[in-house]
């Protein structure tokens, strides 16, 4: 895969990926993940209605996992690129698509995590108009109870910071 991907000039399709097919995603959380993060996004990947993956060729390169959290809001799980298409605009097509999405479905705002030293994840969204959120600003926007239960379904780490956009 890596001749394909040296010569990567054109835009992946983004598709959204049935839950009968999403086995073949699985190596791009294999490549993507390690611990926790790996056994959370193999689990997530068959739980979550909203599986999108980048596909080049047919062959899938990336995937992005979109919850929903209420009637105006979503929260991105993860977006994995295979390593062979890492810094190729993959994870910001899966991105781009997953804001299109959410205005598609009325969102007004999208949530994201990543980990505080990620410093690759954390520009990607901020390239995308992401910015951090602190967990005292979610309370204030969305009352106590509102945000721990929205906490609780982002599954939100230690270690973690949280990024929103307005739609």
């Amino acid at each position: 895969m890596s001749g394909i991907s040296e010569n990567y000039e054109r835009k992946c399709r983004i598709m959204g990926f049935p839950i009968q097919e999403r086995r073949r995603l699985e190596g791009i959380l294999l490549d993507s993940f390690e611990g926790w993060y790996l056994r959370h996004s193999l689990k997530k990947l068959y739980q979550i209605k909203d599986v999108f993956a980048a596909l080049y060729d047919d062959t899938p390169v990336g995937v992005a996992m979109l919850e929903e959290l209420s009637e105006e809001l979503s929260y991105l799980f993860y977006i994995a690129v295979a390593k062979d298409f890492r810094r190729k605009g993959v994870a910001s097509q899966l991105l781009e698509y997953c804001i299109s999405y959410s205005v598609s479905k009325n969102k007004k705002e999208l949530y994201a995590a990543t980990e505080r030293d990620n410093e690759p994840s954390i520009a990607l969204f901020e390239k995308h108009g992401f910015s951090r959120i602190s967990f005292s600003e979610f309370i204030n926007r969305y009352g106590f109870a509102r945000a721990i239960e929205m906490y609780a379904k982002m599954v939100v780490v230690p270690g973690e910071i949280l990024l929103v956009r307005k739609l």
